[in-house]
Order: structure tokens, then C-alpha cells, then sequence
């Protein structure tokens, strides 16, 4: 090869990567633009940041039970000495008979050395127990909130997801009107919200990450997104019939009458839907 085509190929390499270095610079540029690339970034950081809280709180939580398990122990075996160091002091007493010439007990002439270790392993024993009564919990660290999972625009489910967060923010703007009407009944909307948005959430999840597959190399990927898409659609038909039915229960005369009795209803029917998707979830996964 003579040095011309050498020097040629060396300034095609450099023009290729120049251009690629080109192109991948403009991706990034487009990327950090794109509301859904940054919703899924923020998404990331907050569940990393949450993994780290939720990591910190169980050391705080393994060291506080290792301390209360050394108290505990410090505090019986401080016990046990007290007891049979006292009981060997007596016998040096009764044996020794006050230390008198002649009749030394199991220490010669120091029968109270006994009594004194009882004294300072009871002491120990006490200062133990002391702590192990008032020792606290570590306090809860609070967990960072995390956005919900974001699906581009034209992804199959985008719509559903967008119909389950309106649904889901329509409840948490309805709970505070209901706490002040029937506690009991808000109490009940709090807790069914608590169980079910989690699990929804991974549903859409599930849409996002099928959403990525290239479905000419999979083509069951676009079967699956639509099996999850009609799942997600039964779930936000739960959640309108619950929103009714709390709607229903605001406007009633008789909160404590039979729009309490549909609220429960229709919180009990979006658990067991919610319930399902965890079964469905457990069957996807192979779990037993």
C-alpha cells in the first residue's frame, strides 16, 4: 500500500468520525429536549435517591436492634452475676463467720469482697435496663417522591395513563372534602390508594419497557402492549366508578348512609383489580 492510500484512508477515518461525532452531539441536544427523555431522567434520579433512603433506613434500623440485642444481654448477665455473687458472698459469711481467726470462708477474711461485686454487677445490670427502656427507634427517613412513569406520545397505553393520573389526582384532591365529612371513609380512600397506585404504576412500567422493543424483531411485543393496554383501561374504569362514587358520597345528605356503602364498594372492586394485576404480574415472571 503506498503512502497516498494510506494518508487517504486516514482522512476517511477522520471524516466518518467526525461526522459521527457530529450526529451523536445532535442526538443528545435533541434528547435534552425531549420532555419524555427528561421525565424519565428525573424519574431515574428520584428512584435511585429513594433506593438510597430506603437502604439507609434499614442499617438505622439494623443497628438499632443489634443495640437493643447488647443491652439486653449486658443487662441479664449483670443480673445473673449480681444474683450469684451475692449468693456466694453469703456463703463466705455463713462459712467464714465474719472473717473470725481460725474460720476464714471462701476468701480468707474478705467476705464482703463478694457483696461488692454484686453491687457493681448490679449497677451494670440497672444502667442496662435503664437504656433498653428508653432507648428509640430511629426516626423515619423520609422518602423522596417519585414521578410516575412517563410513555411517549403514540406509545400504546399513552392515553390510559394519562386517563389513570387525572384519575389518581382527582382522588388525592377529593380525600381532604371527605376526611372533613366521614374520616372513616377518607381513611378508606387514603389506604386504597396506597395499595393500588404502586401496582398501576408498575403496569405502566411494563407498557413503557415493551414499548421499547423493536417489534419486527419481536413480534409478540405489539400483542403484549395490548394485552397491558386493555388491563390499564380496566383499571382506570375502576377508578372513575371509585371518583363516582366518591362524588356521590360528597353530595349526599346522609354521608353515613348508602353512598358510604358505594364508596365501598368501588374502593373494594379497584383493590381486587389491583390485586389481579399482581397475580397477573406474578404469573408474567414465573414466580409461584
Amino acid at each position: 500500500m503506498t503512502s497516498g492510500q494510506e494518508w487517504g484512508e486516514l482522512v476517511t477515518r477522520a471524516v466518518v468520525w467526525s461526522r459521527d461525532r457530529v450526529e451523536a452531539a445532535k442526538e443528545d441536544r435533541l434528547r435534552r429536549t425531549d420532555p419524555v427523555y427528561l421525565a424519565r431522567v428525573r424519574r431515574q434520579a428520584a428512584l435511585e435517591q429513594r433506593a438510597r433512603a430506603e437502604q439507609a433506613q434499614v442499617v438505622a434500623s439494623e443497628r438499632y436492634q443489634a443495640k437493643l440485642r447488647r443491652l439486653g444481654s449486658r443487662a441479664s448477665t449483670g443480673a445473673y452475676v449480681a444474683a450469684g455473687t451475692a449468693g456466694l458472698g453469703v456463703v463466705d459469711v455463713a462459712t467464714g463467720i465474719g472473717g473470725q481467726v481460725g474460720l476464714d470462708g471462701l476468701i480468707p477474711a474478705s467476705p464482703g469482697l463478694w457483696f461488692v461485686a454484686s453491687a457493681v454487677s448490679g449497677l451494670i445490670a440497672w444502667r442496662a435496663r435503664a437504656k433498653l427502656h428508653s432507648a428509640t427507634p430511629p426516626p423515619a427517613i423520609p422518602l423522596p417522591a417519585v414521578p410516575p412513569p412517563v410513555l411517549a406520545p403514540g406509545t400504546v397505553g399513552a392515553e390510559e395513563a394519562a386517563d389513570v393520573y387525572r384519575a389518581e389526582a382527582q382522588l388525592i384532591a377529593m380525600i381532604p372534602a371527605v376526611d372533613q365529612l366521614h374520616a372513616e371513609a377518607g381513611l378508606s380512600l387514603r389506604h386504597t390508594l396506597h395499595n393500588v397506585q404502586p401496582r398501576m404504576h408498575a403496569l405502566i412500567e411494563r407498557l413503557e419497557l415493551v414499548a421499547n422493543i423493536d417489534v419486527l424483531r419481536a413480534p409478540q411485543a405489539a400483542e403484549a402492549a395490548e394485552t397491558l393496554r386493555r388491563r390499564l383501561r380496566q383499571g382506570v374504569v375502576s377508578y372513575d366508578r371509585l371518583i363516582a362514587a366518591t362524588a356521590t358520597l360528597l353530595a349526599a345528605p346522609d354521608p353515613a348512609g348508602t353512598a358510604t356503602d358505594s364508596l365501598a364498594m368501588a374502593a373494594h372492586e379497584l383493590e381486587a383489580y389491583a390485586a389481579g394485576l399482581t397475580a397477573a404480574a406474578d404469573v408474567f415472571d414465573g414466580r409461584p
